[in-house]
């Protein structure tokens, strides 16, 4: 097999690189597919290059076994350099919309759409028209019946659930009619799933046990009424696979949003979240030795920090953790939800859910849940966050609680910060914009 593998590759080089007449390409084309069966990568480029000479490319997608192509756009980028410029290529042809009413290319170029807009540094317009190309090959590839289909997995392979799991679903009365994939973590899939009862809900298939054993303090917080999505079904699909699929909440633009009733009713939620007993799901923490592991951790940080020579503001930082050691020795442990910002709160024009449970944990609510505020100043309105804070403390707000945001924050933005440095498929566009940000909060925090 390996040797059929290198005479595929070597026909396929000549392909690209020789003059042939159209007509001898396609007969040489569908040799190649005939004799070779069964390699996914040669057929994924072997797709490219038939979309960029105008080919029947429905010829060579159905032959593909796509189970093993993860990181699709990644590795044609890398084998198929002209891969971008072949798909906004093929995008402004004439059969673009006719090619793609068959599903299983419709999937592969909405795939490969979405896998290079994860790519770093696109300027706007290839963003832009990458975009636009998803959301029409994302159109026609709906027309994949999964409640039907014998062979979904073969033509969707790893980026499409299971089908173990879609029995699962099927058995708690979720029959899945199509999908469509979300742009995720390297470890989950996420999916919004449309049911043959028109109903739409979200699917998250996960790897990471932790969070799978989170889910009784999820139902807990269902439970108490607060606003999220309903989560309808959850489990494990395979070792080492969990899922849980929730209600999808159809949102609106909260940009500009200043409402203080709005903004009392997020603060509601995340006092909800934090009211939550802790004692009948977790272990009991000592909270002097945890308030005193804080305190050391901020020492350690403030230390590593120093040596990097980046920050001028850090002998200001020290001195603002110097002053607040009596108040963090005094934080109590509560239920947090450990990511809480923009991103995992919906608004569907009549109030706000909040979303994304996996990194929910016991700490000081201060430290985990208010870190963010920046961002939704940002992002909804500085009116917004001056009634939020206000709403949350019943009107009256401790006069410490913004000199330990401004602690919390600044440490929040600066291991963003860090966590951007260690992740390598990070364009440094991306990483020269998070410090830029470590510098507004820490300008904010220390010198306003």
């Amino acid at each position: 097999m390996i040797d059929a593998n290198l005479a595929a590759y070597t026909q396929l080089q000549a392909l690209r690189t020789d003059y042939h007449d159209d007509k001898d390409i396609k007969v040489e084309l569908i040799q190649l597919i005939d004799s070779h069966n069964s390699f996914s990568w040669l057929f994924c480029e072997l797709l490219v290059y038939a979309l960029d000479y105008g080919l029947e490319a429905h010829l060579i997608v159905d032959k593909i076994d796509f189970s093993g192509c993860n990181h699709l756009g990644e590795h044609l980028l890398k084998h198929v350099p002209n891969t971008l410029r072949i798909l906004l290529g093929y995008s402004t042809t004439d059969y673009f919309d006719t090619e793609l009413a068959h599903p299983p290319l419709a999937w592969f170029v909405s795939r490969l759409a979405l896998d290079l807009l994860k790519q770093p540094d696109w300027d706007t317009t290839t963003i832009l028209a990458l975009t636009k190309i998803h959301q029409q090959a994302s159109k026609h590839k709906a027309n994949l019946d999964l409640s039907k289909s014998n062979t979904s997995s073969e033509i969707l392979g790893n980026t499409a659930p299971e089908p173990t799991i879609l029995d699962l679903l099927k058995k708690e009365g979720i029959v899945a009619q199509s999908f469509t994939p979300m742009a995720t973590l390297h470890t989950q899939r996420n999916y919004i799933i449309t049911t043959t009862t028109n109903k739409t809900l979200f699917l998250k298939i996960f790897d990471d046990k932790e969070i799978y054993n989170k889910l009784p303090t999820v139902k807990d917080l269902q439970a108490s009424g607060l606003s999220m999505p309903r989560l309808l079904a959850s489990g494990m699909e395979r070792p080492g696979k969990w899922y849980y699929a929730t209600d999808y909440i159809k949102t609106t633009d909260y940009a500009g949003l200043s409402s203080a009733n709005k903004a009392k009713q997020l603060a509601r939620e995340l006092h909800t979240i934090h009211s939550l007993d802790t004692s009948t799901r977790t272990k009991q923490i000592d909270i002097n030795v945890a308030n005193q592991y804080r305190i050391e951790h901020f020492a350690e940080r403030i230390a590593e920090e120093r040596k990097k020579n980046i920050w001028h503001w850090i002998d200001d930082f020290e001195k603002l953790y110097n002053e607040s050691i009596p108040l963090l020795k005094e934080r109590p442990l509560q239920f947090c939800h450990g990511d809480f910002k923009p991103a995992n709160t919906l608004y569907d024009g009549k109030r706000f859910y909040i979303i994304d449970f996996d990194n929910l944990l016991v700490d000081d609510p201060w430290t985990t849940d208010f870190n963010m505020l920046y961002l939704f100043e940002k992002q909804i309105s500085k009116a917004f966050v001056t009634h939020f804070v206000k709403a949350y403390f019943n009107g009256h707000v401790p006069a410490h609680f913004w000199q330990l945001h401004r602690l919390y924050s600044i440490l929040a933005h600066i291991n963003l910060y860090n966590l951007h440095l260690d992740f390598a498929r990070i364009g440094r566009g991306r990483i020269v914009a998070m410090k830029e940000q470590v510098e507004i909060v820490a300008a904010r925090a220390l010198f306003s």
